[in-house]
C-alpha cells in the first residue's frame, strides 16, 4: 500500500508520462556499421527537412539512390537498409518526409504518411535528388530511386516527374494505372512483389500492357511464398521473422545487387564511350575509317587533285581548335555537307544578303 501511494505521488509530482516513439529494429545494424552515415539538412522551397545519408567504401565515386520511406516513415528499419545498400556500392540518401514526427505506434505513423500533400512529397523528393546530384562529391551523376509499400507506390509516381533518373525500384507498391503515366516513365522499373499481395499485384497485368503500349520497360517479379512487406518482415533481425518471407528477401536482395552493378557499370560505359569519342579523333581507333590521320595520308598522296571540291578541307585548321569533336567531311566529291559541318552554309537572310 505504501507502494503504490508513493508511486502515486512521483505520478503526480512528474507530470504525465510522454508518449513513447514508435519501436523498431535495425539500429544494431548500424551501430556496428563500419561505414559513414551522416545526418543533413535539405531546403525544401521555404522549408528544410532532414536526410539520412550512408557512404559506400570505394575509392571511385558511386551512383546514388533515392530511399523513399515506408507508411511508417524513416525507421531504425529503413536506416539500416540504406547501410546495406551502401554495402553494396551506392551511397543511400532516405529523406525524413514527416519531418521528425514521433509516433505512439505503426498505425499512427501510418495515418500521418497518407496525409502527406503530394505536392509536398514530390518537393522534397526533388529537393533530396539536387541535393543528391550537387552537394555529394562522392556522387558521379547517377541517381536511382526506391521505395516500399507506400514509399513502392511513390516511387512508380515519382519515376513519371524526374528525368534524372535512371532506374527505379519498387517494392510491393501499387503499379501505374493509365496510359498518360505510363508514358511519362522516363527510366526502367523493377517490381519487387510477394505472392500473398493478391492487393497490390492486381495492378501488374494492366500496368504490364500501359508500360509495352507506351514502349517503356517494366519488370515485375512475384517472389513465391512471401507477403505484403517482405522485405521487412523477412529481415533477420526481425522478431517476427517470418520464414517465407525470409526466402523472398534473400532472393530479392540477389536480383536487386545485380541491379546496382549494372547501374554501376553505366557510368563506366559512358567514361568508355567518351574515351573511345576522343581517340577516334585522334585516329588511334582501328575502326575509325576516315579520321584526321587517314585524311593526311590522302592529301599527301594527291587526294585533292582528283577532288578538287576537298583541296579547300587542307587549310583548315582541326575540328578541336575550332571547338568540339566533328568527324571529317565525307571523302565523296558528290557528298552533301551535313548541318554542323563547317562548309554547311545556312541560308543568309535577304536584308543581309551580299549585293
Amino acid at each position: 500500500m505504501q507502494r503504490l501511494f508513493f508511486s502515486l505521488i512521483v505520478t503526480f509530482l512528474a507530470g504525465p508520462l510522454p508518449a513513447q516513439e514508435f519501436k523498431d529494429f535495425g539500429k544494431e545494424r548500424l551501430n556496428k556499421s563500419p561505414r559513414h552515415a551522416e545526418w543533413v539538412d535539405i531546403k525544401s522551397g521555404e522549408r528544410k527537412i532532414k536526410g539520412f545519408i550512408v557512404y559506400p567504401e570505394r575509392k571511385e565515386k558511386t551512383p546514388v539512390v533515392l530511399v523513399i520511406q515506408e507508411i511508417f516513415g524513416l525507421t531504425d528499419w529503413l536506416r539500416s537498409l540504406c547501410d546495406e545498400l551502401a554495402e553494396n556500392g551506392v551511397i543511400a540518401i532516405a529523406p525524413d518526409l514527416l519531418n521528425g514526427q514521433k509516433f505512439e505506434d505503426g498505425d499512427a505513423a501510418g495515418k500521418a504518411t497518407y496525409a502527406l500533400p503530394k505536392e509536398q512529397v514530390k518537393a522534397d523528393l526533388d529537393a533530396t535528388s539536387d541535393y543528391a546530384l550537387t552537394k555529394i562529391p562522392a556522387a558521379n551523376g547517377i541517381l536511382a530511386v526506391c521505395g516500399f509499400c507506400w514509399g513502392g507506390t511513390t516511387t512508380f509516381q515519382y519515376a513519371t516527374t524526374n528525368p534524372k533518373l535512371k532506374a527505379a525500384y519498387s517494392f510491393y507498391g501499387l503499379a501505374v494505372g493509365n496510359a498518360e503515366d505510363a508514358a511519362k516513365v522516363v527510366c526502367p522499373v523493377y517490381g519487387f512483389y510477394g505472392e500473398n499481395d493478391a492487393r497490390v499485384n492486381a495492378t501488374i497485368p494492366k500496368a504490364e500492357e500501359l508500360m509495352k503500349a507506351a514502349g517503356k520497360k517494366y519488370d515485375p517479379v512475384i517472389y513465391k511464398g512471401a507477403g505484403h512487406g517482405f522485405m521487412r518482415s523477412g529481415e533477420p533481425n526481425n522478431p517476427n521473422v517470418r520464414e517465407g518471407d525470409k526466402r523472398a528477401r534473400d532472393e530479392a536482395w540477389t536480383r536487386w545487387k545485380k541491379l546496382l552493378g549494372e547501374l554501376a557499370e553505366e557510368h563506366c560505359v559512358k567514361v568508355v564511350q567518351l574515351i573511345y569519342r576522343r581517340k577516334a579523333y585522334e585516329g588511334t581507333a582501328k575502326d575509325y575509317e576516315f579520321s584526321r590521320r587517314t585524311m593526311e595520308e590522302h592529301w599527301q598522296s594527291g587526294y585533292n587533285d582528283a577532288h578538287p571540291r576537298a583541296s579547300d578541307v587542307r587549310r583548315r585548321p582541326p575540328a578541336r581548335a575550332r571547338g568540339g569533336f566533328r568527324q571529317p567531311f565525307c571523302h565523296r566529291p558528290d557528298a552533301r555537307p551535313r548541318r554542323g559541318h563547317y562548309r554547311y552554309r545556312r541560308r543568309i537572310p535577304a536584308i543581309h544578303a551580299r549585293p
